[in-house]
């Protein structure tokens, strides 16, 4: 299990309380942003700790390989995917320019951009609207983080070639990039696809207007569920030289394809892995662990899996803390093996020497509510920590540390899943320093008086 020297313990959760202190802030900031297309105002707009905004010009974003290739104006339809110029980014809105990153002293830093003109992205939606991927700016970012060793690999790595498997085909976005930026280095491309008509839209939209002969290069659209293929094929047998997956939408629904997957590096080290928003994984990863140490509550699997929208990322974060042996004596020591190349090498020891906790993980409710739902989170997670709830007061200005009932209305409003189940089965502990205050109580009253679909069981609560 890992220990922290009683020497250092109270800086390192601090240390753990400052960096989740301003990452419920810039996550309040990104819902907002989400929700409300927030604009930049200029230097003397005020942004959260952790929050980076930079200006891109349209004329760089237009010219993005892909955009320039792939010409495709209105809306076409397949079934239930569709594919066009529809994901609109604004003038001066706010958006995200890559994946999040850390600093020295673990502080979340959510980087964004914005731009002087309009820009209409291609995007693969469902019917209903659903957006799938983007030609967006964070996509191409993410495109040259997954592929900077390509840049920076001399041809002696594969002489002929690399032989890359990718999982998901999407707008065909990281196959015209790879082949337009890295022809040379390219030797074929085999694509692993679940939806028909993704395929379809792609052959009969997309994959004429790529280059010749680079477009030759792919070989081969397998319909299958890559996790399983990839499982069950000898990869050496194939010839495969690099594996991209990037079959998730983002973190919660990536959890468990990427541990059942990330265990062949260590199986073929000889070839090289990528994931879309590996980063995004640790970094999260890290945010569990960072609260488990600020806390320093028992562990709970009811608390978690009602409360929390992330219950295998958190047991994971106890897994990982329990199986290691290491004993922080510094501050240093402590970033070190917060570090992401040192968490993936535990998770690694974890996938590799116990495959079966992963199925234990599958079978763990995620609710994958989006990112909205994570700022809402941390902050039921924080809440009954006493410094959580002046800095709440300070930062938003709440008469009474914070209003329990305006949380729970938005939360049932916006449907997160867990919020009517914790409130059936009494799961309001974690609210205990809060309703000890007899302003916060009348208040949490006056709003759940309001509610249209009650609250017996917080009614009942306040009232003692």
């Amino acid at each position: 299990m890992l220990t922290i020297d009683s020497s250092i313990k109270s800086t390192i959760q601090r240390m753990a309380m400052e960096s989740l202190k301003a990452e419920i802030e810039a996550l309040g900031f990104n819902d907002c942003m989400s929700n409300n297309m927030v604009y930049y105002e200029g230097k003397n707009m005020k942004l959260p700790k952790g929050v980076n905004v930079q200006y891109l010009a349209a004329s760089t974003i237009r010219k993005d390989p892909y955009r320039n290739g792939i010409k495709m104006g209105f809306p076409v339809y397949i079934g239930d995917v569709g594919y066009g110029f529809t994901k609109l980014q604004l003038k001066n809105q706010l958006s995200k320019m890559n994946q999040d990153s850390r600093d020295e002293k673990l502080i979340r830093q959510l980087n964004l951009y914005y731009t002087n003109q309009d820009i209409l992205f291609q995007s693969l939606f469902t019917k209903s609207g659903e957006l799938w991927m983007a030609s967006e700016v964070q996509e191409q970012y993410e495109h040259d983080s997954r592929f900077e060793d390509f840049a920076k690999e001399t041809k002696d790595r594969n002489k002929e070639g690399e032989v890359v498997y990718t999982g998901g085909l999407g707008i065909g976005y990281s196959h015209f990039r790879l082949l337009h930026d890295y022809p040379e280095k390219i030797r074929e491309i085999r694509v692993m696809e679940y939806n028909p008509n993704v395929i379809e839209l792609f052959n009969r939209f997309v994959y004429p207007q790529f280059p010749t002969p680079a477009k030759d290069k792919i070989k081969e659209i397998i319909q299958c569920d890559a996790v399983r293929y990839l499982l069950n094929t000898d990869l050496r047998e194939k010839g495969i030289t690099r594996v991209d997956l990037d079959i998730w939408q983002g973190v919660p629904g990536m959890v468990v394809p990427y541990l059942k997957t990330v265990g062949l590096e260590r199986k073929y080290p000889e070839i090289k892995f990528s994931y879309w928003v590996e980063e995004s994984f640790y970094l999260d990863l890290q945010s569990e662990i960072l609260r488990i140490i600020a806390d320093q509550k028992e562990y709970n699997t009811e608390h978690i899996s009602v409360v929390g929208n992330r219950p295998a990322l958190d047991i994971l974060a106890r897994i990982i803390l329990e199986s290691t042996n290491e004993v922080i004596r510094s501050k240093q020591q402590f970033i070190d093996f917060m570090g992401i190349s040192n968490l993936k090498r535990l998770v690694l020891d974890f996938v590799t020497k116990n495959p079966s906790g992963v199925s234990v993980l599958e079978q763990i409710k995620n609710d994958n509510t989006g990112e909205e739902a994570n700022s809402i989170y941390y902050l039921l997670q924080c809440l009954s920590d006493p410094r959580i709830a002046e800095y709440l007061e300070y930062t938003y200005e709440i008469n009474g540390y914070y209003d329990i009932a305006q949380q729970i209305r938005i939360a049932r409003e916006k449907g997160l899943v867990g919020f009517s189940e914790m409130i059936a089965s009494e799961q309001w502990f974690i609210f205990n320093p809060l309703v000890e205050n007899p302003v916060v109580r009348r208040k949490a009253m006056t709003e759940l008086e309001r509610l249209p679909y009650g609250a017996d069981m917080a009614m009942k609560l306040l009232r003692k």
